[in-house]
């Protein structure tokens, strides 16, 4: 019974002790977000701006059912190619 009650007592003194014992984790590191653009992203957006209006300018203002002018339109993406590409 002795022995019994020690134990039960080294067990319930233990246990704080224990419990108190915490490991120190160190926070995880911050979270470093990317650029939302970059200049070669910004370039290239600048280059599909500048051909939007290039083919607006394409299509005659009169008349919007007919088709858009073929050479102007090729010349339109052409430059856009070309300016991508320098970018």
């Amino acid at each position: 019974m002795r022995y019994g009650i020690g134990v039960l007592l080294l067990a319930m003194l233990g246990a704080p002790a224990a419990l108190a014992q915490t490991q120190n984790i160190p926070p995880p590191p911050p979270v470093v977000l990317l650029p939302q653009t970059s200049i070669a992203n910004t370039c290239t957006l600048g280059c599909d701006s500048t051909a939007m209006f290039c083919l607006n300018t394409c299509v005659a203002p009169a008349t919007a059912t007919s088709p858009a002018n073929q050479q102007c339109s090729l010349n339109c993406t052409t430059s856009q190619l070309v300016c991508k590409q320098r970018c």
